[in-house]
């Protein structure tokens, strides 16, 4: 179960609600007091962090909550619980005192599929091999794709251990080059390309199965992308 409002805790204030959910009420909030979500549970999303659009008049002040038998996810910048990851023998509960169609990325790499998709993980039980922030760390696997599939626009994120020539390369079953995504030196850190389902003349390709290729000096990674219609 998934549950969330920006006033979770007062609109259910005396109900059994938030018992179920393993958390209470601590206090109201104030207008447009999150800048920043910060990832709290140990493994679930380890590195993630998000801003907060939400907007700046009373009706988006978030509830300060705390846990009761719950897990802390996500704190804000002001050090307040706004989501709350709830275990039992019969069910899984994620609680968000946060809306989240205002969260938006806070850095290239932290991207909100992942976070319902980890979400998604933990509600149905399913554990992964990895964290998504060891995903990123982890130097032999330092490229992730998202979203796949896609429709419009899919981005491909690496990370540089140091300075680069990267070159990424999109073809398409046959082995044929159908677009290159970029050709040039990067520095260290986290970056990202996009590719619009294009070729190299800027017509839109059909749907199917392409296939990127990414070299980073004398790495090379690849990997599978479906585009839909």
């Amino acid at each position: 179960m998934y549950i969330e409002s920006v006033n979770l805790g007062i609109d259910h204030i005396g109900t059994g609600l938030l018992q179920h959910l393993g958390i209470k009420y601590s206090s109201d909030g104030e207008p447009y007091e999150i800048e920043q979500l910060v990832c709290q549970y140990n493994n679930f999303m380890d590195d993630m962090n998000f801003n907060y659009a939400g907007g700046v008049d009373a009706h988006f002040s978030v509830d300060h909550l705390v846990p009761n038998q719950s897990t802390y996810l996500y704190k804000s910048d002001d050090g307040f619980g706004r989501m709350f990851a709830m275990a039992t023998d019969n069910y899984r509960a994620i609680s968000s005192s946060v809306v989240f169609g205002a969260i938006k990325n806070a850095d290239s790499l932290n991207t909100k599929p992942y976070f319902m998709a980890e979400m998604i993980n933990f509600l149905l039980g399913v554990t992964t091999i990895t964290s998504t922030g060891e995903l990123v760390e982890n130097e032999a696997v330092s490229v992730v794709n998202y979203p796949n599939p896609f429709t419009d626009v899919t981005n491909i994120g690496f990370t540089l251990q140091e300075s680069s020539k990267v070159q990424l390369d999109i073809y398409n079953q046959i082995g044929q080059l159908i677009y290159t995504v970029a050709d040039e030196n990067m520095s260290p850190g986290n970056h990202v390309k996009t590719w619009n389902a294009t070729n190299r003349s800027g017509a839109r390709v059909n749907k199917g199965i392409y296939f990127y290729k990414l070299t980073m000096g004398d790495q090379v990674d690849s990997g599978k992308i479906l585009l839909m219609d």
